[in-house]
């Protein structure tokens, strides 16, 4: 009689036990992979440039010129950009327009197709801030304000605030702007830029025509409408826009 209690014993206590252990799996589990995380929400910090800060100017007069006038835009920046900074990362918020439409024709001086050939990133002349120059091969020109006449085949430059910065320690910073992301090198895009000059280019917002989906380059519309649609249909939505009313 003794004998079976104990079993029975012994029984209900392991069973606690692998409920207790099963609960504490499940538990770990839910940590990791949080269910209110969606693939896309990852950030890939590779997609932002990154500037040495203690690189030196260009010896080339006009090449040093020509990046002093386009670090200008950047200076008198609130970035907290310092040296002895233990942090590895900051994110400004709120600095997005969130009733920018999904396509900004409007708002946008160039409209084109293109492919990011180069990346680098640079700090203001002043290193209050740092923003991501790409080099954009054109593909074709839906939009353009400009006196310059921007053709398939030619490269254009715009530029994106943000970026990540080495501190001579060897320390790396990233530098972003909630709900934006970067182009990547290699993707082909639908770029909305703004700016009043070829040399003052920066983009408001993007497109990726990827492999089978278009993937938005920032987060403005939650949900997007447009996100993981197959390039024809995305198009087809897109060149309507630049028909004359």
């Amino acid at each position: 009689m003794l004998t079976r209690k104990r079993n029975l014993l012994l029984l209900a206590l392991m069973g606690v036990t692998l409920v207790a252990v099963s609960a504490m799996a499940t538990l770990r589990h839910q940590r990791q992979t949080p269910s209110s995380v969606r693939p896309e929400q990852a950030i890939d910090l590779e997609r932002w440039p990154i500037a040495d800060h203690s690189a030196p100017e260009s010896s080339d007069p006009s090449v040093r010129a020509k990046r002093r006038a386009r670090n200008k835009k950047y200076d008198k920046s609130e970035w907290p950009i310092v040296a002895n900074d233990v942090a590895d990362s900051t994110v400004r918020l709120h600095r997005v327009n969130p009733d920018l439409p999904a396509f900004p024709v409007r708002e946008s001086t160039i409209v084109l197709i293109g492919r990011i050939a180069s990346a680098a990133a640079y700090l203001s002349n002043d290193k209050t801030g740092v923003y991501s120059e790409f080099t954009v091969v054109v593909e074709e020109v839906l939009k353009n304000d400009l006196a310059e006449q921007p053709v398939a085949g030619s490269s254009i430059a715009a530029t994106r605030e943000g970026g990540r910065i080495r501190f001579p320690s060897g320390r790396v910073h990233w530098f972003g702007i909630g709900r934006q992301s970067m182009p990547r090198i290699g993707g082909r895009y639908v770029l909305f830029l703004s700016g009043e000059t070829e040399e003052t280019l920066t983009i408001l917002t993007g497109y990726e025509l990827a492999i089978n989906k278009v993937i938005p380059l920032d987060d403005l519309n939650n949900p997007n409408k447009y996100r993981d649609n197959d390039e024809g249909a995305f198009l087809k939505s897109l060149r309507p826009s630049f028909t004359d009313p």
